[in-house]
């Protein structure tokens, strides 16, 4: 029966039928058959009126008979046959958005959507579209509550008695807005929402300012006291109100902190990266969570590390103040900088398989390169868990006894977060396990617990890790060792005494120690070290692979037969041979990227563009590569000394590009309809009446919003000349180019355009580089201020190409001003890319970019002869600079005269 309802469907219309059909699968045919004929014939009536109101219910009936009683079937038909009755238009929104509300099984639910929707017909259909699709978004997300308030919202939005404009402006702004909230606190937020317009619409917009710019950290609790203290001054004085909740006072600001609980990573991590570089001599990065792949889930950790970054929470409100959150950040900061600071992620697993402690355990005769050092740890073991749980319990007992012996303080400090159990379970961690009493023996001291025969083997552990802490063995091999010589024991005592399953260790915070942290496989000094070790092994000559990694990194590659000799000599037991000419370390070098020279790395986009030969008056097709790529290295030192430098000179810069910025509002005068009458227009009406002639009738003013609209991306020249030494200065030409980097960020930060910053360079046709240092959509935060201030010199400068990848870049980038600013000190030069030949291949791609609406600008310093810049640019589209001390003041200046209009 089933089935001849769909064939009959499908007559009508196939696409219909197999909308219905595909909901229907799984489902008990003894309860769809009661319904199905009649909804088929309802489909196919609607069919009749408008095909895609009739798929649109089709879709519907058919997640109705799938999930939904059949009483909330009948309401949905008798909803949907009532919309029809005004149009399919408004019925096929209905046959959509009901779904959500009616299957949630919430008739409260149903009952508020029923009613408030009748109060947005009054308005019109055109209220129905983007708040449906908002209200359904929070229903297939579980987010009931915050469907309830949205429904308050609505109905007490469209319950006001506003202009068509303005109920079309917030029709199209609440559900954006509430889109946009934090999943965590869309609750509260949309219920503050309500609160403010409840009392006046017009705030509506100064209350979403105001959760930009600090509101949306509030709680609860937090957000209802700042709206009510908003809300007290608006009926005092509605300016200052609407000012204080917008954040644009200083009395809301402070409200605003003093209620604040929430502490957002980018508050803090200034502080916590100069506290990282003190402590441990290197730039270390401090990164979102978010930024981390692989935590997900309900046991995701507060803080991880490895080598090169610590990742903390996007924003911490575990705690029940400020304060306490800021000291949270900081301790967990301190607690995982040991890892970097006393070498854990420097394992060498053949150092740890060398020692004493061997064993049974057999040596790596040939290393995975696919495999992290952990992992080849672990491969050692028949129950890997378990060898990473001692290794963990060992090596954050090794790192405790070196924090306590350098700073007592802060090791008092981590033991006390450590051992808060109240703290974890505050904050949702579950801390234990079976080896998590020996744990908390090694790592703060607590007393042991549990079965004799753990409490014996807890006290020799502790003893063994003095003894090998205090006789000079302070490595993370030490920790592998240790790890080795219990794992038997440990190991026995499970099998031999009734203690159930083993249940690996659950660490506060949801600390843990990763592979894939401990040198990863992609690094190309680790590759290059282990291929030496390798070629030497092959020659009975035996060396780790740490110490060849280290040698490899401090020299970035370039490493001598003549150091290679000494290292081996430092061996013990060990003597250097007489010659190590079999040894190719130029072409192992070359084979891993760090010969010095562009080789492009296996995560690095390879785009192709043609070049303008001049002699042949035609272009060459595919000629050139563009390899784009990050510049993974940073120094933010740079950013905050330039800041300090030019502290004058800022000030004067946001002060001069706050005054390029448009008044936020436009009022038009003399309009039909608008937002508010046009008193003056008024003014002639009654005269004009008075007068005996006919009145205008545009009696209204509208306000518009006015903003700039500019994307430019600044193209930076890293040539070798850059290297050079500004006269009369320490600094290089590349030095003050940075410099001039850093005053430009502020000032269009402070205007609001939209920049990217990029760096090129490369040697070759196929080896033209380009450096991303900060996209157009991205963030200006202090992982750009790091790459800016690693910006270093490179090699050559083929500008043609450099061009037109930005071009490409920019070109579907929709903005009213589009501009290219090239920064450099010369003219383009590279391999067989020089004189005439460059100059008119940098000169078409200048004028490929003016084709599709974009500006070009040059600025160059150190260049007295103008004659090939004005061919390079144009006559008037260059700037030079003859002295490069003067290059941060220009470059501002330059760039407000090209956007000011």
């Amino acid at each position: 029966m089933v089935r001849q309802h769909i064939d009959h469907l499908s007559i009508a219309d196939p696409e219909a039928a197999r909308r219905i059909q595909h909901h229907l699968a799984g489902t008990d045919p003894s309860v769809v058959v009661r319904h199905l004929g009649q909804v088929v014939e309802e489909v196919i009536a609607a069919l009749a009126a408008e095909v895609t109101y009739g798929r649109r219910l089709a879709e519907g009936m058919g997640r109705m008979l799938h999930c939904g009683p059949s009483a909330d079937l009948q309401r949905y038909r008798r909803m949907v046959r009532e919309a029809f009755q005004s149009g399919p238009a408004r019925a096929a929104l209905f046959a959509r958005h009901l779904v959500p509300v009616l299957a949630s099984g919430d008739h409260r639910l149903a009952d508020r959507f029923e009613a408030t929707t009748r109060i947005m017909l009054k308005k019109g259909t055109y209220t129905l579209k983007a708040p449906l699709e908002t209200l359904s978004r929070l229903l297939e997300a579980r987010q009931t509550e915050c469907a309830h308030a949205f429904l308050d919202l609505l109905h007490a939005t469209y319950s006001l008695d506003i202009s068509y404009n303005r109920t079309l402006y917030l029709t199209h702004t609440l559900p954006r807005a509430v889109d946009g909230f934090d999943p965590n606190r869309r609750l509260w937020q949309i219920q503050g929402l309500e609160t403010v317009i409840r009392e006046d619409e017009r705030l509506a917009d100064d209350y979403l300012k105001g959760l930009k710019s600090g509101l949306n950290l509030l709680s609860s609790t937090a957000l209802k006291a700042f709206i009510d203290q908003a809300i007290q001054r608006y009926r005092r004085q509605p300016e200052s109100g609407a000012r204080f909740l917008s954040l644009d006072s200083r009395l809301a600001v402070e409200a605003c902190r003093d209620l604040q609980v929430a502490v957002p990573l980018e508050s803090v991590r200034p502080a916590l990266e100069r506290y990282l570089q003190a402590r441990i001599g290197r730039t270390v990065a401090i990164r979102p969570l978010s930024a981390l792949s692989g935590n997900a889930g309900a046991a995701k950790a507060l803080v991880h590390c490895n080598e090169k970054a610590i990742y903390l929470p996007d924003e911490m409100e575990a705690r029940d103040s400020r304060d306490a959150n800021k000291a949270l950040y900081k301790i967990l900061t301190r607690l995982e900088a040991g890892l970097i600071e006393f070498g854990t992620f420097e394992l060498d697993t053949q150092k740890a398989l060398d020692a004493s402690f061997r064993g049974s355990f057999p040596l790596i005769a040939a290393q995975r390169a696919d495999a992290s050092e952990l992992d080849l740890f672990l491969d050692h073991f028949q129950n890997p868990a378990l060898a990473l749980d001692l290794f963990t319990l060992f090596e954050h007992g090794r790192i405790a006894v070196r924090t306590a012996g350098r700073y007592p303080g802060l090791f008092r400090q981590m033991a006390t977060a450590l051992a808060d159990a109240g703290l974890q379970a505050q904050m949702g961690y579950r801390t234990g396990g079976t080896l998590w009493p020996l744990y908390r023996h090694l790592t703060f001291g607590a007393p042991l617990t549990g079965a004799p025969t753990w409490l014996t083997v807890g006290k020799d552990m502790a003893k063994r890790l003095k003894q090998a802490t205090s006789s000079g063995e302070n490595t993370v091999e030490t920790s592998a060792r240790l790890a080795m010589a219990f794992y038997p024991t440990v190991t026995g005592i499970l099998e031999t005494t009734d203690c159930g399953s083993y249940s690996p260790l659950a660490l506060p915070f949801g600390l843990r120690l990763a592979s894939s942290d401990f040198i990863p496989p992609d690094n190309p000094h680790r590759r290059m070290a282990m291929e030496i070790q390798t070629c030497l092994a092959g020659h009975d000559i035996r060396i780790y692979r740490s110490d060849l990694q280290r040698l490899v990194e401090k020299q970035n590659g370039q490493v001598s037969l003549e150091s290679i000799r000494s290292l081996i000599a430092d061996q013990p037991g060990a003597a250097a041979p007489a010659e190590l000419s079999w040894l190719d370390l130029e072409s192992m070098a070359c084979s891993h990227g760090l010969d010095g020279a562009a080789k492009p790395e296996a995560n690095a986009e390879a785009f192709r563009y043609r070049e303008w030969d001049w002699c042949l008056t035609d272009y060459l097709p595919d000629r050139t590569r563009v390899l784009e790529r990050r510049i993974e290295s940073h120094d933010n030192e740079f950013y905050l000394q330039t800041l300090k430098t030019f502290d004058g000179l800022v000030k004067r810069i946001r002060y001069a590009f706050e005054l390029l910025r448009p008044e936020e509002l436009a009022i038009l005068r003399q309009w039909r309809e608008g937002d508010a009458f046009d008193y003056r227009a008024l003014l002639d009406y009654a005269l004009d009446r008075k007068a005996g002639l006919m009145p205008s009738d545009r009696l209204f003013i509208k306000r518009m919003k006015r903003i700039r609209d500019v994307a430019v991306i600044l193209l930076v020249d890293l040539s070798r000349s850059t290297a050079n030494a500004v006269n009369g200065s320490e600094l290089r030409v590349l030095d003050v180019e940075k410099q001039a980097i850093v005053l430009f960020c502020e000032a269009l930060n402070v205007i609001g355009d939209h920049f990217a910053i990029a760096g090129f360079s490369g040697t070759g046709p196929l080896g033209v580089d380009y450096y991303r240092i900060k996209d157009l959509e991205e963030s200006f935060d202090d992982s750009v201020r790091g790459r800016i201030g690693a910006m270093a010199p490179q090699r050559s400068t083929r500008m043609g190409a450099a061009i037109r990848h930005a071009t490409a870049l920019l070109a579907p980038v929709q903005a009213r001003v589009r501009l290219i600013v090239v920064l450099g000190d010369g003219f383009p030069n590279d391999l067989e890319y020089k004189g005439p030949y460059a100059v008119e291949d940098t000169r078409r791609a200048v004028m490929e970019a003016r084709a599709e609406a974009i500006h070009v600008k040059g600025i160059t310093v150190n260049v007295s002869d103008n004659k090939q810049l004005d061919r390079l640019y144009g006559p008037t589209h260059h700037t030079v600079i003859g002295d490069v001390r003067d290059l941060p003041d220009r470059l501002v200046r330059v760039y407000s005269a090209l956007t000011r209009h």
